[in-house]
């Protein structure tokens, strides 16, 4: 006991108390604080050792308004507890920041302020070079990372599906819409709801039973008219492969990193048949009503997926 008296004479952190109270035996520790204490002079931490090796502390530095103790080494006692228990929290930290998102930041040299002034327009064709000015000018000294401030296009949606449609029209003249499959709906652990009355630390700060999550699959579908641009596609033969993999690549940047993008290219017509006036061959083209040429080729819908 008297060693141990010794080692908890200067410690001041209630984590580190706990820990060095756990390697000499303690069977329990249990704290007895205060939120709002007077007691701001202490420097060590008190407490008094039941029976059965059950220690209660009273330790008034490690609120939230004494000297040792603080909401910031209160949150930082918490982390470390946590990342003790689990380091799953940590590493999900690290994931958020993607390699690819770490060296693209780190090439960004500088970052300039731009004020612009508001400009009405009348016709439709206004709108778009106005709307390609600002694309431009936020764009123009990134080079190959100009996709990235151009998120910020639409300011109050910021993040949004309808915003990832507007910067991939702008990129890539093709017909493309995104669409947004297995929406989801995570629930609140009950632990983590607020509680009316009896309100404890860590406690009281999440309302509600269920939050919607983004949805776990992006498809984005690029249209083509081309027959034949489309059929050089499906043989990997056209330079549109690289813009399909293009695509996919901004929408990786755009999303989290969660969710999977899905990028299709479609095309919905006939296919393409050599000009043969016969009825011998079902695919040629026939003499329709009033001497028209018609064909007998059916309505197929072909779809290339990028890789």
């Amino acid at each position: 006991m008297q060693l141990s008296k010794r080692v908890f004479n200067r410690v001041s952190s209630a984590l580190h108390f706990t820990r060095l109270a756990r390697l000499f035996g303690a069977k329990k520790v249990s704290f007895k604080q205060e939120l709002f204490s007077d007691n701001y002079t202490n420097r060590h931490i008190k407490y008094d050792e039941l029976a059965d090796k059950h220690y209660v502390v009273s330790a008034h530095e490690a609120t939230l308004f004494g000297p040792q103790g603080g909401l910031p080494n209160f949150i930082l006692d918490w982390l470390k507890e946590a990342y003790l228990k689990s380091n799953r929290a940590y590493l999900r930290f690290l994931a958020i920041f993607d390699n690819t998102f770490v060296h693209q930041a780190l090439q960004l040299k500088s970052y300039s302020s731009l004020v612009f002034r508001a400009e009405q327009t009348q016709t439709a064709h206004d709108v778009l070079t106005l709307k390609r000015s600002y694309f431009y000018s936020l764009t123009a000294q990134y080079e190959t990372l100009s996709m990235l401030p151009a998120t910020l296009v639409v300011r109050s949606e910021h993040y949004s599906l309808n915003n990832l449609v507007l910067l991939l029209k702008h990129y890539f003249p093709n017909d493309i819409s995104v669409s947004l499959t297995e929406l989801e709906e995570k629930v609140i652990p009950a632990q983590a709801r607020s509680r009316i009355g009896h309100c404890q630390l860590g406690q009281g700060a999440v309302l509600g039973r269920k939050f919607p999550q983004l949805g776990r699959k992006i498809i984005v579908k690029v249209k083509f008219e081309s027959a034949s641009c489309f059929a050089k596609l499906e043989r990997q033969e056209s330079e549109l492969v690289g813009r399909l993999q293009a695509i996919k690549t901004l929408c990786n940047y755009y999303v989290n990193h969660e969710v999977v993008v899905d990028v299709e290219a479609e095309y919905t017509g006939s296919q393409a048949s050599c000009l043969k006036l016969t009825k011998q061959q079902p695919d040629a083209i026939v003499l329709g009503v009033n001497s028209n040429l018609a064909t007998r080729n059916g309505i197929y819908k072909r779809i290339v997926r990028a890789r």
